[in-house]
């Protein structure tokens, strides 16, 4: 049974007045609401919610048992010092001044929910959760992670720091701080990478007019500090909605983000990905995995998928896909829906002649052919995707493929107010077609 640790910010938010997280969940909502969900865990999954404000568990553990996650065996007594009965305060200070705070309420044996609680008393506890607790190296003792926000910041969502506290020879120290003029987020504290120690995965958050985005690290203890273990950057994908899964049970966990489109009206029709970070024990880091487009209700998405399985030779699916941008009315358009399905549908009519020519069939890309001149009378605006099949076939035949394909981007360069503009008038965040993207 595959394990999932799900993080969803609608299910946990707890709101303030200086949450910045108002702003994303209004965007995220509006987003969801324009582009189609993206697939769901298997129902025999077993799904762990992120911790909330309310509760601060250890290293999470699955619902059920056994547990193919591997934990380290605590200690009789996992706190680092003597629990306190002592009611704790955080004094008002400046904000580099509250990790010493803490860092002496911890020695002093405060518990991690009273140290919570001191954290929201004082208006400084990110949300929702301002504190995780794990074990960085194994040893069975308690180390915390703590995300704090800045009161006088003046940025939108405000400046904030991460500290995280190591338990060393029956005390804290504190090991990391990482202060950005972004919003933090502490997802989790789990062994992902069955190192017998566990993993802090941590966000930076960044919103604009109208589109949040999260800057995630994986924090793993290489004996001296933290060091991020991911490669690459999450910081452009819009909307994350952010789990960790063990897909195979080998104890290594992949980090799978879902994410739609920038949320302005100029980023163009809104597209749900999935972005995966799998874990290479060679790197000792979590490498990007590929992005998979989730299916899309929208005429140029399906355009794009036909196009992407043509380019990996799937003609059938292709074809198919083609033949659903020329005849599907279910499918949706955007700004321009007359000259939109119009201009769309003569490029797919010409891009199934060059399918049909490249699967060996000359008959049906004649045929093809000629649905298309019918389909574009010379008063119509898409008569050029009907002269570039013309073009096309008549160079293929008299000299194959690629001089037949040569032929088609000479003609859409020569005539790109026609051709290609047509086809790049659906955003910024929409792929684009070049004339050497038209053929094969």
């Amino acid at each position: 049974m595959p394990i999932y640790f799900t993080f969803s910010l609608l299910k946990r938010i707890r709101f303030t007045q200086i949450s910045w997280c108002v702003l994303l969940l209004s965007g995220l909502a509006c987003r969801l609401a324009q582009a189609p969900a993206t697939s769901t865990p298997p129902p025999t999954a077993v799904v762990i919610a992120s911790p909330s404000p309310q509760a601060l568990p250890a290293s999470p553990t699955p619902a059920v048992s056994p547990s193919p996650i591997p934990q380290p065996t605590p200690s009789p007594d996992p706190q680092c010092a003597p629990p306190s009965g002592a009611v704790p305060t955080l004094a008002v200070a400046p904000f580099n001044a509250y990790g010493d705070q803490v860092l002496r309420l911890l020695n002093a044996g405060i518990t991690p929910e009273a140290l919570r609680r001191a954290l929201e008393e004082a208006g400084i506890a990110s949300q929702p959760s301002p504190l995780l607790s794990g074990d960085l190296d194994g040893d069975g003792k308690l180390d915390l992670a703590l995300s704090i926000f800045d009161p006088q910041s003046t940025s939108f969502p405000p400046a904030s720091a991460v500290i995280v506290f190591r338990c060393e020879q029956g005390a804290y120290r504190q090991v990391h701080r990482q202060d950005r003029p972004q919003g933090s987020h502490l997802w989790h504290f789990a062994d992902l990478n069955a190192s017998g120690g566990d993993e802090l995965v941590v966000s930076w958050a960044q919103c604009g007019v109208a589109t949040c985005f999260e800057d995630l690290q994986i924090l793993e203890w290489d004996g001296a500090g933290l060091a991020n273990r991911l490669q690459g950057s999450t910081a452009e994908l819009a909307f994350p909605l952010i789990q960790v899964a063990d897909r195979d049970q080998d104890g290594l966990f992949d980090l799978e983000i879902s994410a739609s489109s920038p949320g302005s009206v100029g980023a163009g029709p809104p597209r749900n990905s999935l972005n995966r970070w799998t874990y290479r024990p060679e790197n000792r880091a979590w490498l990007f995995a590929g992005q998979e487009l989730q299916p899309s209700n929208f005429r140029i998405h399906v355009l794009q998928d036909a196009e992407t399985a043509a380019k990996a030779g799937r003609f059938e699916q292709a074809l198919a896909d083609y033949q659903r941008v020329i005849l599907d009315d279910s499918l949706q358009d955007w700004a321009d829906p007359l000259a939109e399905r119009q201009n769309l549908q003569a490029y797919a009519r010409f891009r199934m002649v060059v399918v049909f020519w490249r699967m060996q069939q000359p008959e049906n890309a004649d045929q093809a052919y000629q649905e298309l001149r019918q389909s574009t009378p010379g008063t119509t605006s898409q008569i050029a995707f009907a002269e570039m099949a013309g073009v096309f076939l008549k160079e293929a035949r008299a000299g194959g493929l690629e001089q037949g394909c040569t032929a088609v981007e000479v003609y859409a360069n020569a005539h790109t107010n026609q051709v290609l503009l047509p086809l790049n008038s659906f955003g910024y965040a929409t792929p684009g077609f070049t004339a050497a993207d038209l053929c094969p």
